[in-house]
């Protein structure tokens, strides 16, 4: 399975939006709303941030974030625009699957092949100081 990610969100969020309202039977809809998934199912990825060439964060909502390692450098990632996932079997990514980083120029896509997927606690909300 190969999934796009682009910069342009107004499509994933009406088809996110979408999604919600119809019933689906894939494990993800099964769970509680308020239990992070654990899986990163990439039909469900709609935001990434580079943290070095070895190193991106996925998300699939603010409480599911991902920590995605790759076995070579991927020195695109940093001026990519877009991923391509390419994922096997039922769509989480995992070891052993590939990041395409689709440059912002003309040129080949670079092929990143992924060693670790990592579930990262939610972030935390910052609370408000107390007045003095």
């Amino acid at each position: 399975m190969r999934i796009i990610l682009g910069v342009a969100a107004a499509a994933l969020i009406a088809g996110s939006a979408f999604a919600e309202e119809s019933k689906d039977n894939s494990a993800a809809s099964l769970l509680p709303s308020d239990t992070p998934n654990k899986c990163a199912m990439a039909s469900q990825i709609d935001r990434w941030s580079y943290i070095d060439d070895h190193t991106i964060i996925v998300e699939t909502s603010r409480s599911n974030r991902f920590k995605v390692t790759f076995l070579n450098p991927c020195h695109d990632l940093d001026f990519s625009y877009r991923l391509a996932l390419d994922t096997r079997g039922v769509g989480c990514l995992s070891v052993g699957d590939t990041v395409l980083a689709i440059p912002m120029t003309v040129g080949p896509k670079q092929r990143c092949f992924i060693k670790s997927v990592e579930h990262l606690a939610p972030e935390k909300k910052a609370e408000a100081a107390p007045a003095n």
